[in-house]
């Protein structure tokens, strides 16, 4: 088991879909074995405008779940996306961020969990 944080990822205002994380593979395993756990998500408006931010999953089998869709984050605001709850990912699954605003997104994750 690893404790990985990934912070200050920062993500230039777009409607482009960019990727937050992706689960990771076990090499030469079974990727129904490997899980992460999503511990927190957070996202800042680094910008001078409201930002409006999508944060979802999306599946490797490409099933999309929207955490926020269309949440407006104000200037010098912040929101937390995962906070208390946990999400569990499967090897390959991703979380997605789209923004119209540039904003740093940190999440912390908990890998390789069988």
């Amino acid at each position: 088991m690893a404790l990985n944080i990934f912070n200050n990822a920062q993500l230039a205002g777009t409607t482009t879909v960019e990727t937050l994380y992706t689960a990771p593979s076990i090499a030469g395993g079974d990727a129904a074995d490997y899980d992460c756990i999503v511990l927190e998500c957070d996202v800042a408006n680094i910008a001078a405008a409201t930002a409006v931010v999508d944060v979802a999953i999306v599946t490797a089998g490409a099933v999309t779940a929207y955490l926020v869709k269309g949440a407006q984050i104000l200037v010098g605001s912040s929101m937390k996306v995962v906070s208390g709850q946990k999400i569990v990912l499967k090897a390959g699954d991703a979380i997605h961020v789209t923004s119209t605003q540039t904003v740093d997104a940190n999440l912390s994750v908990l890998e390789d969990i069988n």
